[in-house]
Order: structure tokens, then sequence, then C-alpha cells
């Protein structure tokens, strides 16, 4: 299914979209701007609204599913001469310094329609350091009226050389019920509260989890981290199966369970009220939190998120994963 929708921002995206709007109408919009903020939440529809700006095209979006953490399929992609997408090439992880380098032949040729030429580049954190090492040179000497557009999870997972030279729009969580709201025009048969809970309030996060069935998936792995709590699973058992899940969204939604393990745990020590959990608490009943070791996992299922499938072994890395969680040590 098809949404044509990128011409109308969702209400939280209306902010920013304002802001950067605004440089536009006074010539002041920076040669690179760098869009970041939580998987989910809509930062590659800013990116390709600001292109359609700069490029005054109105040939529509892809399907918000499709431009969540994984690859764009670019047969949905807007046709414009004076546009392009950097992502990963197909069953890549990364972006190259040899796409890097094509991009800047691209950006060096003459306008086709006498205007901007616009180049979005996501996931940014993507680029191997030598990748990331030649775009630096197009920051820092930009071709006339050519615009990047740096889509990013977390500044960072980028060198800094390349976020200092970037405009930064930072895309926030928005409130529940207007992204509820938002995805129930989509779908009104659905339980959106329910979803976003799983997204951890993420709705292009819910919207693309909702779409693969994962909240089935979900109740699997919560059952199985159950198993690990009261000792009947091993962390071995436990990784063995889920290696046959997509690992992306299970490591968002691992990443999602401890952080919600670990602000409740600050609520508590700092005696806030806890609202209703965003999450199910998987954590052994009743026990402290070991917030040294929970902080060193969260580390290692980021560093596992940035690497996976790139060859390693992931399912020693997410036994070992595990086995810290739940040992606590």
């Amino acid at each position: 299914m098809l949404y044509n929708i990128i011409m109308n921002l969702p209400l939280w995206l209306k902010t920013e979209s304002e802001r950067l709007a605004a440089l536009l109408d006074r010539g002041q919009l920076p040669h690179a701007v760098l869009i970041h903020g939580p998987v989910g939440v809509g930062r590659r529809l800013l990116a390709f609204w600001l292109m359609e700006q700069l490029l005054e095209h109105t040939a529509g979006s892809p399907d918000p599913t499709r431009l969540g953490a994984g690859r764009i399929d670019e047969e949905l992609l807007p046709v414009h001469p004076d546009f392009r997408l950097l992502q990963p090439l197909e069953d890549k992880k990364t972006i190259s310094v040899a796409q890097v380098r094509e991009l800047i032949e691209f950006l060096a040729l003459t306008s086709h329609q006498s205007g901007a030429k616009v180049v979005i580049v996501a996931p940014a954190q993507a680029m191997t350091i030598s990748a990331a090492n030649c775009l630096l040179k197009t920051l820092e000497e930009p071709a006339t009226n050519s615009f990047l557009i740096l889509v990013a999870d977390s500044l960072s997972r980028l060198p800094a050389t390349i976020v200092s030279r970037c405009q930064r729009v930072r895309v926030a969580l928005p409130d529940r019920q207007v992204a509820g709201k938002w995805l129930h025009g989509l779908e009104p048969d659905v339980d959106w509260q329910a979803a976003l809970e799983l997204s951890a309030g993420a709705p292009l996060a819910a919207l693309e989890w909702q779409q693969i069935e994962f909240p089935q998936l979900v109740a699997k792995m919560t059952q199985d981290l159950s198993a690990l709590q009261q000792r009947t699973k091993t962390p071995a058992n436990v990784a063995k199966r889920w290696v046959k899940y997509d690992p992306e969204p299970c490591l968002r939604w691992l990443f999602n369970q401890l952080s919600a393990e670990i602000r409740t745990q600050i609520a508590r020590h700092e005696h806030k009220p806890i609202a209703k959990p965003e999450v199910d608490r998987l954590q052994k009943s009743g026990e402290t939190l070991n917030m040294e070791s929970s902080f060193t996992v969260l580390r290692q299922i980021g560093e596992l998120r940035r690497i996976q499938g790139s060859g390693l072994n992931f399912e020693l890395h997410l036994t070992d994963v595990l086995t810290r969680w739940y040992a606590g040590d």
C-alpha cells in the first residue's frame, strides 16, 4: 500500500518543517542538513519533504514503512533528474567510498532544471570511514546550489567532523495520542496504542512492525526472556532461536526493553512517580537492576545493531548479550 502523505507531514514534524521552510524562504538554508533522532519517528519523511521543497517537486513519497530503518526500495522513489538517494547497495550494510565518489560527480554536474541538486544520505552512519572522509571534502567545498540531507539515528555514530559541518535538526518522539491519531488515519482497525508500546512510542516503527506481524513475534520473545528469568532456558538456547528472526527489529525491541528498565530504575532511585511502563518489564521482579552492567549491555546491543550482517557470528554475540543482561555481571 502506498500513502501519498509527504506533502502533508504528521503534526509532530510541523515545528521542524516550519523552521526549515523559513530558512529556505530567506535563502539561508545551509548546504548540509543532518536530521537525527530515534528510529521510526519520521526523520526520512522530513528529509523527503525537504527535498521536495528544494526541487519544487510534488510526485509523492514511498510508503512510510519503506522509510524506516531498512533499505528504501528505489522503485518507489520520486523520479527527478536532480535528486539522488545514497544508501547501502542491496545485500550490503555500508555505504562505500566508491558510492560517495559517484555522488560527488553527480553534484558537480549542471542542474537539469537550472535549480538545486539534492542528495539524501540514509542512513548516514552506514558510511565507511573512507566514505565519510571523502564526503567531508564536499561538505567543506560544496558545489553551487547543491544540498546534502543526512539522516542518522545517533550523532555519536558519525564522525565529529561530519556533524560539525551540518545544520542539525532533531526529531523527537511524538506525543502518544498524536502518533496514535495519525496511525489510526492510515489503518483504523488496529490497536495502535498497543503497537506504540511495543515500538517505544515511535509511530513509523509501530507501522512497520504491525505490517510484518511483529507483535506476534514479540510474544514469543517475551516468553523466551521470561524463561531466562526462570532459568528454564539458557542464553544459548534463546539466541539459537532468535537468529532465525529479522535481526534489526528484534535488536531495536531488545534495546527499547532494556532502556525502559533503566529509566524505571532511575525513577525509583530518585523517588519519582513511575508511569505505566511503555513496554513489559523483563527484569526479575523485586530485584535491583545492576545499572553498570545494564549500560554495558545497552552499548553491546547498539554495537550489534551497527555491525550485524557484516560477517560476525551473530548467534555468539547475541548469546553474550543475553548472558550479561540476565547474569548481571
